[in-house]
């Protein structure tokens, strides 16, 4: 079983106001809160036997205070429907990160080694067929 972990949503030390809505100095209280959340769920992986694949960490530079292109993480949003509160969202990018990742500790936890991302997603291994919907580009 993996546990996959949260994309780091904000830089460490400084934000992007006003596109995203936290003052510059209480940007690192939310990736300290962040921090906290991805070594509780390593905690809770390993307590119960399951892969923690660290997503925040592995996404440092990749926040929603990126340019395009470059950010796995798209800032606050107006709502869809009142009353629920903006909130930030992993896009395209982010997906397939996230999704390459997961592939490479189920590969690493079943064979022993971690998935060529080289080349395209092949179906030869168990954990390939579980991600290889997620990695394929019709999934953006």
């Amino acid at each position: 079983m993996l546990l996959v972990g949260y994309l780091r949503i904000l830089p460490p030390t400084t934000g992007c106001y006003p596109a995203f809505p936290i003052a510059r100095g209480d940007v690192p209280y939310v990736d300290g809160v962040e921090w906290q959340l991805t070594a509780m769920l390593a905690d809770q992986a390993a307590n119960h036997g399951a892969v923690f694949v660290d997503s925040y960490a592995d996404s440092l530079g990749h926040d929603a205070c990126q340019e395009s292109g470059v950010k796995w993480v798209e800032g606050p949003l107006p709502p869809a429907l009142p009353p629920r509160p903006p909130q930030p969202h992993r896009h395209a990018g982010g997906r397939r990160f996230r999704a390459r990742r997961a592939q490479d500790r189920a590969r690493v936890a079943t064979l022993g080694r971690p998935a060529d991302h080289s080349a395209s997603v092949t179906h030869w291994a168990q954990p390939d067929a579980l991600f290889g919907a997620l990695l394929s580009p019709s999934s953006t």
